[in-house]
């Protein structure tokens, strides 16, 4: 078991497992909280939960190093949630999944431009079947757009393509991801309380209390928060931020597949077929820019028998 948490590909596609249901989650808790409220409850419980099973190590960050954290908490703590939290909140969660969805292309012209990591045309042909992909998964038959809601989505995109770089660089450090992640938490919430008061934000402890609110509150904060940044973090460490990138493409699939199994949404041909499409965009943007997946695979597991 801890051999398969190793492979990189594994805590990739686990990691896109639980942020897929996060927009169901997340809309459905806006109904009793604020955007800021959510943000700063899921942290909270995130912060808590990789406190209790690995205590502040002693490690002693440089000042250059707690900018880095400090900008990695803002970015994609603080922000990036932010943003999409209110975003959900002026536009329907598809609108949401396929825009956040196309920060894999962000994050690739960022490499390319700030660690001159080479982008093939595999990259760009497959960001483009796959977008497509999206685009039919998502609005097949309820095509709509909201200009705010949509820009704030935009917005998120970005700044979840600046955290990835960050953490990026934060990983050649050669720290524990779990307390790299803390901290990157811990600046996280700082910067989201002074948001929780300039929105006016409050809690009601019998809103709170709810046992749906409270399932969904520890499913973002347990789930989607401490184990999935632990995960995603490791994996930008072994695959780098392009690599890493390109499972993003398949949240919008794996929410279609959720939202069928869990709410008994039907899964129409031009679903099938945006599925399809988004899958061999992820294929073909892999290319050969880098080894292929079964490759990769057969490397990390070579690597995990000599560990």
């Amino acid at each position: 078991m801890n051999h398969l948490f190793k492979n990189p590909h594994v805590t990739a596609l686990i990691t896109v497992f639980f942020w897929s249901t996060t927009f169901i989650a997340t809309k459905l808790l806006l109904i009793d909280f604020s955007p800021t409220a959510i943000l700063f409850l899921r942290f909270i419980i995130g912060l808590v939960a990789l406190s209790v099973l690995s205590k502040f190590s002693r490690i002693h960050y440089h000042f250059r190093q707690h900018l880095y954290l400090m900008a990695a908490g803002i970015s994609g703590v603080c922000f990036y949630f932010f943003l999409e939290n209110i975003a959900l909140s002026y536009t329907s969660t598809s609108n949401v999944a396929v825009i956040v969805s196309i920060s894999p292309l962000f994050i690739g012209l960022a490499s390319a431009l700030i660690y001159r990591t080479k982008l093939k045309g595999t990259f760009f042909i497959g960001f483009l079947l796959s977008f497509c992909g999206i685009f039919l998964i998502s609005f097949a038959g309820n095509l709509s757009f909201h200009p705010f809601g949509d820009f704030l989505a935009i917005a998120a995109a970005l700044m979840w393509m600046v955290y990835s770089l960050l953490v990026k660089k934060i990983a050649s450090w050669g720290h524990s991801v779990i307390d790299t992640t803390k901290m990157i938490f811990l600046y996280g919430i700082l910067f989201i309380m002074p948001l929780f008061f300039l929105t006016k934000s409050s809690l009601s402890l019998d809103k709170l209390l709810q046992t749906d609110n409270l399932l969904y509150l520890l499913f973002l904060g347990l789930g989607a928060s401490a184990l999935c940044f632990v995960l995603w973090n490791y994996t930008v460490e072994q695959l780098g931020a392009v690599m890493a990138g390109l499972y993003i493409y398949l949240v919008p699939v794996t929410t279609l597949f959720a939202s069928f199994l869990i709410l008994g949404e039907g899964i129409s041909l031009v679903k099938l077929l945006g599925v399809t499409l988004t899958l061999f965009g992820l294929f073909v943007s892999e290319g050969k820019s880098s080894l292929p997946i079964r490759a990769r695979l057969k490397k990390t597991k070579l690597k995990n028998q000599d560990e």
